[in-house]
């Protein structure tokens, strides 16, 4: 049985929920400090990302089904919101990365570290173009040939 992309997406956006909350309650009940550590640094590192991509494809779930159309519920111009907020930050955050190794990687001898900066350089260069596409993606009406296999 094949349900629905909406469905889908509140069925992943209520499992983040659920791990976010299940590691905060192990933080809050917990008297090991390790474990209180460990279930932060858990929903930091998974909780956090994974319910923020899955309101991401929430929101692009409920675009698709109207149409492409951002404004056509609160619930869906929110969430195309947080996805063009979370596009900017990617982007900022590549940005920022480029203004302090693009210069450090044009005066460092050559070596291992310059390499390194190197990898840097190109992986915020990628990442300024998933910020954009996240930004575009969520503005930007489907193709006619793209709504068939959209979502």
């Amino acid at each position: 049985m094949t349900s629905s992309p909406k469905a889908k997406a509140k069925k992943h956006v209520m499992w983040s929920l659920a791990l976010l909350l299940g590691t905060a309650a192990i933080a809050t009940i917990s008297d090991d400090r390790s474990a209180q550590a460990l279930s932060v640094a858990v929903a930091v590192i998974l909780g956090v990302p994974f319910l923020l991509l899955s309101l991401i494809d929430l929101g692009k779930a409920l675009r698709s089904e109207s149409g492409g159309n951002f404004r056509a519920t609160k619930a869906t111009w929110v969430l195309t919101q947080l996805q063009a907020v979370f596009g900017a930050v990617c982007m900022a955050a590549a940005a920022f990365n480029l203004y302090l190794n693009i210069p450090a990687w044009l005066v460092s001898p050559a070596g291992f570290h310059r390499l390194l900066l190197a990898v840097w350089v190109i992986v915020a260069v990628l990442f300024v173009a998933v910020g954009f596409f996240y930004v575009y993606s969520a503005f930007a009406r489907p193709r006619k040939d793209q709504s068939a296999k959209d979502v």
